[in-house]
């Protein structure tokens, strides 16, 4: 018995057209996710969205290395205490000397909010030694 080998006559050309057509196709729906995205981050979103996009896209990384990683959130001081800044209630601001900031905005402070500051906290691994977490680790049963 006599055995055949290497590429049959009729095997076709390789890289053929479905693949590069295929590819192409990827590409350009890859920089369409990218040209939207790069729109609603613009035009769409707030400067406080806007602001904590760092935070959004570094948590899961940053989950994966530490567990007592810092973050920084923008509070809004009232009479009764500290809260979360709302999108309404904070538009940027630069000071003088050129650093990007915010500033509590004209309905907020007819509200009543005193002021914005930034409040640094280390609060995951804390939170994690609560008796509900029982010091296991996110993902452990």
């Amino acid at each position: 018995m006599k055995q055949k080998w290497g590429r049959e006559d009729d095997a076709g050309e390789f890289p053929s057209d479905k693949a590069v057509w295929t590819i192409g196709a990827f590409c350009v729906a890859l920089l369409s996710v990218f040209a939207i995205a790069g729109y609603c981050y613009m035009r769409v979103w707030t400067p406080l969205q806007r602001h904590y996009l760092t935070a959004y896209v570094g948590t899961p990384v940053a989950g994966a290395f530490r567990t007592d990683a810092s973050y920084t959130l923008l509070m809004v001081v009232t009479r009764k205490g500290a809260r979360l800044a709302l999108d309404n209630e904070a538009e940027p601001f630069v000071t003088e000397k050129g650093e990007s900031t915010f500033t509590p905005t004209e309905e907020a402070i007819k509200k009543g909010d005193l002021k914005l500051e930034w409040q640094r906290g280390t609060g995951f691994t804390r939170i994690r030694r609560s008796p509900i977490w029982r010091n296991r680790r996110c993902g452990a049963a």
